[in-house]
């Protein structure tokens, strides 16, 4: 699988930064690799592909992979939202023979430096008409579980939550968690609502013990449940794109599902209902729990 890493002041891409997977006749096809860009103005006439390999046979095409854009400006091809959607791509690979062999999504991630949490995007090109297991893209964290020690360090203001090889990452990432925010207790209060728990972003991790900014022993201590939630600007499911979520997702602005599908047992909130933009146009959500709520 490839890895692309580019730095720029401003970066105008007119050809392809590719990291497909390979495609397969007899054998399944290779996954798309990883993308990572990270600088000013993007702009150009070309297009970012971390897309997975096709199959002429019923082997099994490969997933998308994953793409992480930090920009301050976007333009040309790369402009947001259509033409980003349009040429910014990590599909899954797509099976001539068996399209419930075809691969699932990627995960596309973009945030400008006026942004405080970025965009996410589930897209498949439109490749599906069914739901199916086999091309969900999947976020499952660890979560629902006991911590079996706390500890606050006023000396640095960070604190540590600790379960016994309950971070190790199955993909070998050793910061798969850093960025999440963790609700050390998930029955801090008695609103079904999480966005008036306090949590603390993870900031550093190794196999047994995230490590948050903050003094999470205020609100939690050892043996409370705690969850691993994911927040973000904005959240696209789009182009027959399946997010299962069997964690928390906490949104600030906007829900797009056209054409696309959330489900599993986690949930999607958001934060305040001025800024939701829900377009569940031809999409479904299935979760435990949805909701918007007025902070």
């Amino acid at each position: 699988v490839s890895q692309s890493r580019y730095y720029f002041g401003a970066l105008s891409i007119n050809g392809s930064i590719d990291a497909r997977g390979s495609s397969g006749s007899w054998e399944r096809a290779g996954a798309g690799g990883s993308i990572y860009l990270s600088g000013g103005l993007l702009t150009g006439t070309g297009t970012i592909d971390a897309s997975g390999g096709g199959s002429t046979t019923s082997e099994g095409a490969g997933g998308g992979g994953r793409i992480a854009i930090y920009h301050t400006s976007l333009a040309g091809n790369f402009s947001y939202p259509t033409n980003a959607l349009a040429n910014i791509r990590a599909y899954g690979g797509f099976v001539t023979s068996n399209s419930t062999r075809n691969g699932a999504a990627g995960t596309i991630f973009m945030k400008s430096a006026a942004e405080t949490f970025g965009r996410l995007i589930i897209n498949n090109n439109s490749s599906f008409a069914t739901d199916q297991n086999n091309r969900r893209t999947i976020f499952n964290f660890p979560t629902s579980l006991p911590s079996t020690s706390l500890s606050f360090n006023p000396a640095t203001g960070n604190s540590t939550l600790t379960l016994a090889n309950a971070f190790v990452e199955r993909y070998g990432d050793s910061d798969a968690f850093v960025g999440m925010y963790l609700n050390p207790n998930i029955g801090q209060n008695s609103t079904q609502t999480v966005t008036d728990d306090t949590m603390f972003e993870v900031i550093s991790q190794n196999d047994n013990t995230l490590t948050v900014r903050g003094n999470i022993t205020a609100v939690a201590t050892s043996g409370n449940v705690f969850q691993l939630n994911l927040r973000l600007d904005e959240l696209r499911v789009v182009g027959t794109g399946i997010l299962e979520v069997n964690n928390g997702v906490i949104l600030t602005d906007k829900l797009d599902v056209t054409n696309g599908q959330i489900v599993g047992t986690g949930f999607v909130e958001t934060t305040t209902t001025d800024a939701l933009n829900l377009n569940a146009n031809g999409g479904v959500i299935r979760l435990n729990n949805f909701s918007a709520s007025s902070m």
